[in-house]
């Protein structure tokens, strides 16, 4: 995990980028005055496993604040629960994964609709509107970052709002060697390499063979960003 040890000095010099020349690229609409902790990864890569840890360890570190977790495909579910529950009989936030592999190519198709509509500002919008209310988070744990494409994209609006972009990537050790599992779904095999360059920070994250050794992991990995990150998040 030696890319951990960057992480403080990336935000140092990140943070002065933005807030110079950043903000005045949005709209008002989109400027958020919540911190912003958004993951990418591919799918399976863990990202939501990582947004509720990192709430719970700031829940711990900084009792004070009050964190939510968000994602940018909670728009798509919203808009399809009615019509996916009419014609399939499954909930839209459904958690079992036969059922998920059955509407995943329906809630692609409608996120990239939405998207080529409006320039790719539909769901960035769309989260933005939760984000603004009175009674809204002080810190938005974004568990699904998926795009870095144009300057409209998800990983640009998280930079010009001051957010920590965290890229995540499944890794197999064989014989003292590590090789990054790769994304198996087109569009992320597109963004991939893009969401990377983008982030404040890449964690490479070993699969387990059993979920609490990955889940001991996660919590020291959270616990470690928040620590460096301790006087962003508690201004």
């Amino acid at each position: 995990m030696e890319d951990l040890v960057q992480l403080a000095n990336n935000m140092a010099i990140y943070n002065k980028t933005i807030s110079e020349e950043g903000l005045e690229e949005l709209k008002p609409s989109q400027r958020v005055k919540q911190k912003i902790i958004a993951f990418s990864g591919a799918a399976r890569v863990g990202k939501d496993t990582f947004a509720k840890s990192i709430i719970k360890q700031l829940n711990l570190h900084i009792p004070n604040l009050v964190c939510e977790k968000y994602a940018f495909a909670q728009g798509v579910r919203e808009e399809l629960q009615e019509f996916i529950k009419y014609n399939y009989n499954i909930d839209a936030w459904t958690e079992d994964d036969k059922e998920k592999e059955i509407i995943r190519p329906l809630l692609i198709a409608h996120g990239n609709a939405r998207r080529s509509l409006s320039n790719n500002k539909y769901w960035v919008d769309f989260l933005c509107k939760k984000l603004n209310l009175p009674n809204a988070a002080d810190v938005a744990v974004i568990s699904d970052l998926r795009f870095a494409t144009t300057k409209d994209d998800e990983s640009f609006w998280v930079k010009n709002n001051k957010g920590l972009h965290i890229h995540l990537r499944r890794y197999e050790e064989k014989n003292g060697v590590k090789k990054i599992v790769k994304p198996t779904i087109s569009f992320e095999k597109q963004n991939e390499s893009k969401l990377a360059k983008c982030a404040n920070l890449v964690v490479d994250i070993k699969n387990f063979d059993n979920q609490k050794d990955l889940q001991i992991e996660v919590e020291s990995i959270c616990e470690k960003i928040i620590m460096d990150n301790f006087s962003w998040l508690s201004k």
